[in-house]
């Protein structure tokens, strides 16, 4: 997720890695919660016409708006620590520090 300009799927994750989309889209999902911070101004830039909330500069193609704020808060951080030679080490740490997310809160209804 840290070292691609526009971040990764969790399907590619699979793909290169191997294992279940499931797994990788839940990991991906707790990874977004740890580097969250203030994504708005970035709302545009990632999903393009607010009219469809589906098309998508990146590799997320098929966004539901459950989730799009977890979207922004990827790319935002990718975008403040594009030039962080030790982004993947803050990444770890902000997993590590950050809360907690379980699968049920994350597929839970809002």
């Amino acid at each position: 997720m840290t070292e691609t300009p526009h971040g990764i799927s969790a399907n590619r994750l699979r793909q290169i890695l191997g294992g279940s989309y499931k797994t990788f889209w839940f990991t991906t999902h707790r990874i977004r919660v740890a580097i969250r911070g203030r994504g708005q101004p970035l709302l545009r830039e990632v999903v393009g016409d607010f009219g469809t909330r589906r098309r998508v500069a990146g590799p997320h193609h098929h966004l539901s708006e459950k989730y799009l704020a977890a979207y922004v808060e990827e790319r935002r951080w990718l975008e403040a620590n594009q030039d962080n030679p030790h982004v993947f080490r803050d990444t770890i740490l902000a997993l590590v520090r950050g809360e907690g997310l379980s699968y049920d809160q994350l597929v839970a209804a809002r």
